[in-house]
């Protein structure tokens, strides 16, 4: 297999996990609407929430992250080396 082949396998994977423990945490979360909810199912529900939140928030430092990148591109700045060459100008040997 591909390191390409692999990769979309992984992103596949990690598309479906999220995707089964979402549609778990709603169906727990009706349960608990409903009154229905065992204490093990509202365990789990916690559970879930607290890796959704984490990782919306993994998404929103993702996307903030790219867009600081694409902004120090569209600006010429890529890095504190050019920073510094910028500032200081060459600071090569004579």
């Amino acid at each position: 297999m591909s390191i390409e082949e692999t990769e979309h396998s992984t992103t596949r994977l990690y598309w479906s996990i999220g995707k089964v423990a979402t549609e778990k945490m709603e169906s727990l979360l009706s349960k608990m609407s409903d009154d229905t909810a065992t204490q093990e199912d509202r365990l789990h529900a916690a559970i879930l929430q607290e890796i959704t939140a984490l990782a919306k928030n993994r998404l929103s430092v993702e996307g903030e992250r790219n867009r600081i990148r694409k902004k120090e591109v569209m600006s010429g700045w890529n890095g504190p080396r050019n920073h510094i060459f910028r500032t200081y100008g060459f600071m090569g040997r004579a």
